[in-house]
């Protein structure tokens, strides 16, 4: 994408979680039309590279989700073989586009951090279809205390998440993906922090710092959606 690297920069500059979406093999070839899928065809050393290549793009990743794989990512060798190349501690959220992925296992296996896909939010590309999502999403992490929603940054996607968000002001809590991963990891900021690469505060710490309160601690109890 051309706008990747700016993008890429500007968020971790601001603290933000960001993780690679790596194009693997769908069901219809038809469906790889950009350059870079990872594919069962190739080699394994052929698979690194581009696995690798993908990793190194961008600045503080914090780990990788699979764009469409439908057919790569039910390979549990595949998987197994793609896991093996991240450093401890990165995170891998299986966006689960098959019935059954082996990624997620995989992951786990690798003792890695671990995310999946609760909902797709915006495959249907209009307003209305998108608050319907959220909602699903939101009775989700009602039940198990947490929930993970892909979309896309569509205006539709922007502006259906805004209304979702004022209608459930009390209800919601949108946090880094680390928080909602098994096991859970610390969240880049706090990473970068505790090695001295960031000096970027928090919203609330810097009021916290010169004696104007502290910041009021999230309800542990409340769900949270990604």
């Amino acid at each position: 994408a051309p706008h990747s690297q700016s993008y890429a920069g500007w968020l971790s500059n601001h603290g933000s979680s960001m993780i690679v979406h790596i194009l693997m093999e769908p069901e219809n070839a038809d469906h790889m039309t950009l350059p870079g899928y990872i594919t069962r065809a190739q080699s394994p050393q052929e698979r690194a590279k581009i696995f690798d290549d993908a990793l190194d793009a961008l600045p503080d990743i914090v780990g990788f989700n699979n764009h469409m794989g439908s057919v790569l990512t039910a390979d549990a060798g595949v998987m197994t073989e793609l896991v093996a190349r991240l450093e401890p501690g990165a995170l891998v959220l299986d966006s689960r586009t098959p019935t059954v992925s082996a990624l997620a296992p995989a992951a786990r296996k690798r003792g890695l951090p671990t995310a999946e896909r609760s909902v797709f939010i915006d495959n249907v590309r209009e307003h209305d279809a998108i608050r319907r999502q959220l909602e699903v999403a939101l009775a989700i992490a009602k039940t198990k205390g947490s929930a993970v929603a892909i979309g896309h940054p569509y205006p539709e996607t922007a502006l259906a998440l805004a209304g979702f968000l004022t209608a459930h002001p009390e209800e919601v809590h949108l946090v880094p993906i680390e928080r909602v991963a098994k096991p859970a990891t610390l969240p880049i900021w706090l990473r970068q922090c505790a090695d001295g690469r960031s000096t970027w505060t928090p919203p609330g710490e810097q009021e916290q710092d010169e004696g104007q309160g502290e910041e009021e601690e999230p309800d542990p109890a409340a769900p949270t959606v990604d």
